[in-house]
């Protein structure tokens, strides 16, 4: 105790352990540490096994730099938590990107098939593998686990094996979350859930859904984009209450079984300028249960079910868009569109008519 605190002197006097143990309560300077194999701290629970033992005085910060190397995590118990009470004075940085992070169409996306999704995700498993020198690798239901706030989390692809539980989720608080991709978990690859992040590009493929924010989250991307994959579900939802607003970035989804990007159960979606969906079997933008998305110059790519569909009380804006599919706008039970400007198609309701339980969509 009286080493770690910096302090010298003899090791059996009672008052420099009194010392060192005031001294060690908190952080009151730049602390950087660094996690690795050579590092201070071999694993991120050690790291933060011993951030806990401290308080981080505001305006000072602890910084966890992260090695150019490969990590392992095998079964539950070796689920990485990332929590500490001044989570937001602590910035968890990894190594450089050996490359530019991949545009969105380098992601595949071929379809919403099994066979496709399976041969995607493992295409986008080695393109992470090829871009992040710093890889995580869960196995036998490992996880990654952000509870409350987290100053910074960036450069890091977290990479399942397809066990049937959550990847990375980040729960409560705030983060400002960059390059960070979570693929191949069973069941949500990347999951906001009651937090409030700041985001630029972020992806999630593999599983029940590509990325999800849900209970209360709400996500804001300035730059760069937001993306969902390879999912048997949905690309990216947000869900509960939740919003996404990408007014500088753009959302992206593709080869999923179901919708492309969904706002459900009173959410709200902005996908900003060059937004996408891409090869999504059931539908490309899609708002249902009382819910509100807007895409201004997005695109549905692809032969979806719907390319635009509207349902329960819920309303797209989606002016300049061009759409794809077998129907090209759907609204239902009390919705509307507004597809104002690009391209028309197969409509139901018929344009500027009132059908299907009073919905309309405007031209």
């Amino acid at each position: 105790m009286i080493e770690e605190a910096g302090l010298e002197g003899d090791i059996d006097n009672w008052d420099l352990l009194w010392l060192a143990l005031k001294a060690s309560r908190v952080i009151d300077t730049h602390v950087v540490k660094t996690i690795g194999s050579t590092g201070d701290f071999a694993t991120f629970q050690d790291a933060f096994e011993w951030a806990t033992r401290y308080r981080i005085a505001p305006g000072y910060s602890l910084t966890f730099l992260v090695a150019a190397e490969d990590f392992g995590l095998d079964g539950a118990a070796e689920t990485a938590i990332f929590s500490h009470p001044d989570g937001s004075r602590i910035h968890l940085i990894a190594a450089d990107l050996l490359a530019a992070f991949p545009a969105q169409s380098a992601w595949a996306a071929n379809g919403g098939g099994a066979g496709n999704r399976a041969t995607d995700l493992a295409a986008n498993k080695a393109l992470a593998e090829s871009v992040f020198a710093t890889r995580v690798y869960c196995e036998n239901g490992a996880r990654a686990s952000v509870v409350g706030n987290l100053g910074t989390f960036k450069n890091i692809a977290f990479l399942g094996d397809g066990s049937p539980v959550d990847g990375l989720v980040m729960t409560g608080g705030f983060s400002a979350v960059e390059a960070v991709v979570s693929l191949g978990f069973g069941v949500k690859n990347f999951a906001f859930q009651s937090a409030q992040s700041s985001v630029k590009n972020v992806v999630g493929a593999g599983g029940e859904h590509g990325l999800i924010c849900i209970s209360g989250a709400h996500l804001t991307c300035a730059s760069g984009y937001i993306a969902g994959f390879n999912a048997s579900l949905d690309g990216v939802t947000a869900a509960q209450m939740c919003a996404v607003y990408c007014t500088g970035g753009s959302v992206y989804a593709g080869g999923c079984a179901q919708y492309g990007v969904h706002a459900d159960a009173n959410a709200g979606i902005t996908a900003g300028a060059a937004s996408s969906s891409r090869n999504n079997t059931q539908g490309s933008f899609v708002a249902t249960g009382q819910s509100r998305l807007t895409a201004i110059g997005s695109t549905s790519i692809g032969a979806p079910s719907v390319g635009y569909y509207s349902n329960g009380n819920s309303h797209l804006e989606i002016n300049n868009c061009t759409a794809s599919g077998t129907t090209f706008y759907l609204a239902n039970r009390g919705s509307s569109i507004d597809a104002g400007g690009g391209n028309v198609g197969a409509s139901s309701p018929a344009v500027n008519t009132v059908g299907n339980e009073n919905s309309y969509i405007r031209q």
